[in-house]
């Protein structure tokens, strides 16, 4: 978005603002600002977000929220997607390897999204933004509140834990950390569990990118200055950035009394980015997308639920040729394109793990046309 003012065209991010402290102001803001100067209805005016919500995650933990069905915030929910999830996967790996794995538990906890998957003899635990693996020992209860338990300590056994998919690199998943060694036949049940997690993270990160570009997630920060008010970044904009590399910060020498900041401040900062013409975004977060009741369903989004219950109804192969199956997407979802019922199709499939309509090969002619 250029305007033109002396002869000299001007990018929305050059674009001055009354408070030269604030960073330049973006068109909804300065638009908001407008409508209340006016004396606007306070329905109409555009939010001014100065700090980030309850709900909104930094983007190294927000993968862990996103499923298939979009992006997903509510502790019940989340554990319900992330077990339909583990369960597919394990029945996957028993079709490739027929009695790897005789028993498997699947436990969650009611106050918060935390889960813990128990197969020989191991368990794996998962919130989002913390995962970790560790053998059970004996005296072990494997019940909700099982941290607390007196029998339940991680400090006596080998564990491997990490907050992102660099877990799966740990050296410990061949022998075990510290002290603790690693037998040979749990060895052999880490392996599993590291193929698991695998397909997690690989899930998770699949349904981001998919949650933000179609709209379930919301990329949100400060504009240009770290005192600007957070706005949302379109999934769009966001291909023109990069992400910063944060150097750790050295650890203050005389720290002053009652500075409101941690000693370590290089753990846990909030992401940055830089765009093409140095445009910079500070504080970035992810947030779920607002609930309005009133809006309608992108037709993609509809179309994409109808063909993953398709797949799972006819796993073997489509009920009818997919120029048909588009045909009918078209009249059965107003608003959605050609190209979008491709983009669905391809979708579905990555989504059930199923292949299968999109092998080589004719298709069968109905019987009316074979007798003719």
């Amino acid at each position: 978005m250029t305007t033109r003012r002396n002869g000299r065209s001007k990018t929305l991010w050059e674009m001055p603002t009354k408070n030269p402290n604030a960073g330049p102001a973006s068109a909804d803001v300065r638009r908001a600002m407008r409508k209340r100067a006016r004396g606007g209805s306070p329905a109409a005016v555009a939010e001014i977000i100065n700090e980030p919500k309850s709900d909104w995650v930094p983007p190294w933990k927000a993968p862990f929220y996103c499923f298939w069905r979009g992006y997903i915030h509510s502790a019940r929910e989340w554990a319900d997607a992330l077990q339909a999830v583990v369960q597919e996967r394990i029945k996957t790996f028993e079709k490739r390897s027929p009695g790897r794995v005789a028993e498997w538990s699947f436990g969650r906890s009611t106050e918060a999204p935390h889960v813990w998957i128990t197969a020989m003899g191991i368990r794996t635990d998962i919130e989002p933004g913390f995962v970790s693996v560790m053998a059970i020992m004996p005296g072990d209860d494997d019940r909700e509140h099982d941290r607390e338990h007196p029998s339940f300590s991680p400090f006596d056994r080998w564990l491997i834990v990490d907050r992102t998919k660099e877990i799966l690199n740990a050296p410990d998943w061949d022998a075990g950390s510290g002290v603790y060694k690693m037998p040979l036949d749990q060895k052999l049940a880490a392996q599993w569990h590291r193929e698991l997690l695998r397909e997690l993270f690989w899930s998770w990160e699949w349904n981001f990118a998919q949650a933000v570009e179609f709209g379930h997630a919301h990329i949100m920060a400060r504009k240009h200055s770290i005192l600007a008010p957070f706005e949302r970044i379109t999934w769009n904009q966001w291909q023109h950035f990069r992400l910063d590399e944060h150097e750790e910060l050295p650890l203050p020498e005389d720290p002053k009394w009652g500075n409101p900041r941690p000693a370590d401040r290089s753990k846990g900062l909030p992401w940055t980015a830089t765009g093409p013409g140095g445009e910079k975004l500070y504080e970035i977060h992810i947030a779920p997308r607002s609930n309005d009741g009133n809006r309608e369903k992108e037709p993609e989004e509809e179309c994409l639920h109808w063909l993953v219950k398709l797949i799972r109804d006819n796993p073997d192969r489509p009920p009818k040729p997919r120029d048909l199956l588009a045909e009918e997407a078209l009249l059965k979802f107003p608003g959605l394109t050609s190209n979008g019922f491709l983009r669905c199709f391809a979708r579905a499939q990555a989504q059930t793990q199923n292949h299968n309509w999109s092998r080589p090969g004719r298709f069968p002619k109905s019987p009316q046309k074979s007798r003719q």
